[in-house]
């Protein structure tokens, strides 16, 4: 008992740690840039903290955390207890999946109608033409399946009907259609593993709810189907690791694993990375079946650079740029020639930064959006001068490391902090939480106009801030900080089953801080997969 108790503490300090450096470091930089939510008088008078004043500050939220942590590990702790032998029947689970299904669709529909024929932005600009226009050619800069399955079904309905947004309207119901078949299959999954149905009633009223999830669910982003592919595969490790022995004995459950996991790496890169990234670690919780799972994971890398490379050729599409790879390093370097200006180079250092991007291009550095720099970056100038960038770029960090750290904890901490706003950029005004504009081609044709006012509200004034605590529902920041908890609790209660799923999440969240963006979109699977962080908490032993 003693020995658990000891562990428990651990624990707790651990992510008391981790959660009160992350509230200060977010503090300062969000109330250095004017973005935190905080508006009240006490912390605008507070404002950007001294070196000296962030002891205690740190101290002060550390014994804040660690005591409400420790107070909410013992009532999980109880739950369980509470829970224990308790079990959902698995009768009608298919009939539940329908019901749930269209309760999800049906919810749906009046954002459908508000935001009629749905919202076509970001970069379905440059992908639809492809699949549109036979002189327009393929890019694998976006991922080519879902640019050809988006753009196919966009263009077959401007086809058959009256203009852009006939296809956009039907792309907008196939996606809806097809991510309320996911979220009914993942509160049913719910319902098995917590061995409650408060939770699956809890989770259904989320996913049905929740604005964010309807309105993603009406987006060309990528990252939509991507996630929802994502939140499959980390369903399916679960399931893995629950008896992992007759998993590799179920033909099913293998061939299901493996086309999921093939399809989230053909929907976005970061998936691939997030995936190889884990396997390691895979192996070493799990080295009985090390072989097997070796070879499953490796069949699905391999299928994917097969596809992926066969797409290419086949679709004859230009190679993407690895502009995304290099966006920390240029983002590092464009601060520190911002700060410090040209004196922080040599000659020969400056000649060869500036055969890469223009003086005038490293002057407009932005610490919130890497797009500045790396978009007008010759990449052609760092291929053929690869190692004299690499000892560049290591010789400004030794000097000037404190740049290179803030340049990246600028571009990310809306992101890991959840008391900010999530903003392209705090001096112009401009806001990044949902892109409501509409694409070249399409218009917007609201039928229900007064709730389109409702989405645009939270999308670009943040109304949903005005409300504290269910504020962050909305914050990527805190739904990341769930992700972190519910992984140092399965820990501490040695459910190795959630360890590898969860440390699939956190894997596709470094590749995208390693991007660095702090875009809503990049972090769905944060909020998708939130009622199942929940549910890895509370699992009781004869789930699923």
């Amino acid at each position: 008992m003693e020995k658990r108790k000891k562990q428990k503490v651990m624990s707790v300090s651990i992510l008391a740690l981790l959660f009160a450096i992350l509230q200060v470091t977010g503090y300062q930089i969000s109330m250095h840039y004017q973005t935190t939510v905080h508006r009240s008088a006490f912390f605008q008078k507070i404002g950007v903290l001294s070196a000296v004043q962030c002891v205690p500050a740190f101290l002060l939220v550390f014994v804040v955390f660690f005591l409400l942590l420790y107070l909410l590990f013992s009532l999980l702790e109880k739950w369980e207890l509470f829970c224990e032998g308790k079990s959902v029947s698995r009768k009608n689970s298919l009939l539940f999946g329908m019901l749930t299904t269209v309760l999800l669709f049906l919810c749906w529909l009046p954002c459908y109608a508000a935001g009629y024929p749905g919202f076509y932005n970001y970069d379905a600009f440059s992908q639809v033409p492809q699949a549109l226009y036979a002189e327009v050619p393929y890019s694998a800069h976006h991922p080519l399946l879902h640019t050809l399955l988006m753009g196919k079904i966009i263009a077959f309905g401007y086809h058959h009907g009256t203009d852009l947004n006939s296809g956009i309207a039907l792309h907008s119901i196939c996606q809806m259609a097809v991510c309320a078949s996911a979220f009914a299959y993942v509160v049913c999954y719910i319902r098995k593993m917590a061995g409650t149905r408060r939770l699956y009633m809890a989770a259904v009223a989320y996913y049905a709810l929740f604005p964010l999830i309807p309105m993603f669910a009406m987006c060309t982003t990528k990252d939509v189907l991507f996630s929802v592919l994502l939140l499959f595969t980390v369903l399916f490790l679960h399931d893995m690791c629950r008896d992992i022995s007759s998993f590799f004995h179920c033909r099913w459950k293998v061939f299901r694993f493996f086309g999921t996991a093939l399809l989230m790496c053909l929907f976005r890169k970061n998936g691939v990375y997030a995936f190889v990234l884990i396997i390691p670690f895979f192996v070493l919780l799990w080295k009985k079946y090390a072989k097997q799972i070796l070879i499953l994971c490796g069949a699905v890398v391999f299928s994917y650079v097969l596809a992926d490379s066969l797409l290419i050729r086949a679709l004859d599409a230009q190679k993407a740029s690895t502009e995304e790879m290099l966006s920390v390093p240029m983002q590092q370097v464009a601060r520190v020639y911002c700060e410090y200006g040209e004196e922080a180079f040599s000659a020969e250092e400056l000649s060869l930064i500036y055969a890469g991007i223009s003086r005038e291009n490293l002057e407009n550095y932005n610490p919130f959006l890497a797009d500045n720099i790396k978009n007008f970056f010759d990449y052609t100038v760092i291929q053929e001068n690869r190692s004299l960038f690499i000892k560049l770029w290591l010789r400004k960090g030794a000097r000037y490391f404190g740049s290179y750290v803030n340049a990246f904890l600028d571009n990310t901490y809306q992101a890991w902090y959840p008391g900010t706003s999530v903003v392209k950029d705090p001096a112009a005004g401009e806001t990044s939480y949902f892109r409501m504009n509409m694409c070249a081609g399409g218009y917007r044709d609201s039928k229900m106009p007064r709730l389109l006012q409702f989405y645009e509200r939270i999308a670009g004034d943040f109304y949903y801030q005005k409300i504290p605590v269910l504020r962050l529902l909305f914050a990527p920041g805190a739904m990341l900080w769930v992700v972190f908890f519910t992984f140092v609790y399965c820990l501490y209660r040695k459910k190795r089953a959630t360890v590898v799923p969860l440390l699939l999440i956190l894997a596709c969240c470094l590749t995208v801080l390693a991007g660095p963006v702090s875009l809503v979109r990049y972090y769905l699977i944060l909020f998708y997969g939130f009622p199942v962080c929940i549910g890895f908490c509370l699992e009781t032993s004869d789930c699923v």
